[in-house]
């Protein structure tokens, strides 16, 4: 692997440095960097998924499913133990959910986890 010697690091982000197999050893005392992510042209497939492509039509399908069963975002908020404003914050993009709440939100909805995931697989296949 191929590492440039940098003088300010203070501009990484340390979670791609730990991606490209960078220890927290060597990111301190060194202060290198993997030629592999040096730069802007490299993206990590775990990018944040906030308003992403991707994150917009989970959503998207989340409200549809709530929807379709005839749930109101206060029923379904008073399901899971949370504020109105919490589905508010998923459909709209601005709350993301772990996958044990994802699991439970959409069972909430009496709806099937591996169905929702299926349908958003086969909307983004690997590249």
């Amino acid at each position: 692997m191929t590492i440039k010697v940098i003088k300010d690091d203070a501009h990484l982000s340390l979670d791609c440095l730990k991606w490209c197999g960078c220890s927290q050893e060597q990111i301190s005392r060194k202060g290198i960097i993997p030629e592999e992510v040096y730069g802007s042209e490299v993206k990590s497939p775990l990018r944040k998924s906030l308003y992403t492509p991707e994150w917009e039509f989970l959503c998207d399908m989340l409200t549809q499913i709530r929807l379709e069963h005839g749930v109101t975002q206060v029923e379904l908020a008073s399901r899971l133990g949370q504020p109105q404003s919490f589905v508010c914050k998923v459909e709209s993009g601005q709350r993301k959910l772990d996958l044990r709440q994802f699991v439970i939100y959409v069972r909430c909805l009496n709806g099937s986890p591996v169905h929702v995931l299926a349908a958003f697989i086969e909307a983004f296949p690997p590249e």
